[in-house]
């Protein structure tokens, strides 16, 4: 396996001229950035298909779903260099932002906080596992059209439906993990997984990088 070296300014003596794009309003408050990255000639392009298009069957994404961390924790490979599939579980709603500081609220939870475009993963999760890509995984039955669709096998037609998935295991691209939402390993282990529409959102807007 080949290193690759990245340079994030395109003065790197004078560290000038950053080259990574960053969110448009959260800024520094989200820590996913994008960069232009052109593979190398030597590398065979099988190996380099991108996360967000590994699969082109939605599933429904839910509390409780098994979920993959794919990287290097510790700086640990198998084989040629390929990673470790750290497991977990989706830990919160995927769909609704979560709140990071604030004060208790009276109905529970946090409020005054920061609300982050995110969602959490129960898991054990070790260095060098920030900036992998998190996959979901689910088993079961559902439209492959309209994941979250009430799909009943009773219903008038349900069998002639060419739309729908049948106790298949099916995977998708779900966000980038970005660290431990607490600081020690003493306290939950939740992290951090930053939702694909951030990612859409940092590519789209094109927003330059300011903050180191």
């Amino acid at each position: 396996m080949v290193g690759h070296r990245v340079d994030i300014y395109g003065d790197s003596d004078a560290m000038l001229d950053p080259v990574w794009l960053e969110h448009p309003k959260l800024g520094s408050d989200c820590d996913v950035v994008a960069i232009k990255f052109v593979k190398p000639e030597l590398e065979p392009p099988f190996m380099h298909t991108p996360a967000n298009r590994i699969s082109a069957i939605p599933i429904p994404v839910k509390p409780g779903q098994p979920a993959f961390i794919i990287g290097y924790p510790s700086s640990l490979s198998t084989g040629f260099g390929l990673p470790i599939w750290k497991s977990g579980y989706i830990a919160s709603e995927p769909h609704y932002p979560v709140t990071l500081g604030g004060k208790l609220a009276v109905h529970g939870g946090l409020e005054e906080g920061r609300q982050l475009p995110a969602f959490f993963i129960d898991s054990q999760t070790r260095k060098g596992m920030s900036g992998s890509p998190v996959f979901a995984s689910y088993t079961g039955r559902w439209s492959m059209t309209d994941p979250y669709e009430d799909v009943n096998v009773n219903d008038p037609g349900f069998w002639q439906r060419a739309d729908v998935a049948l106790n298949e295991t099916r995977m998708e691209f779900v966000g980038v993990y970005s660290g431990r939402a607490m600081g020690s390993a003493d306290d939950a282990a939740l992290g951090l997984c930053w939702r694909t529409d951030v990612l859409e959102e940092i590519c789209r807007s094109r927003k330059p990088g300011k903050t180191p």
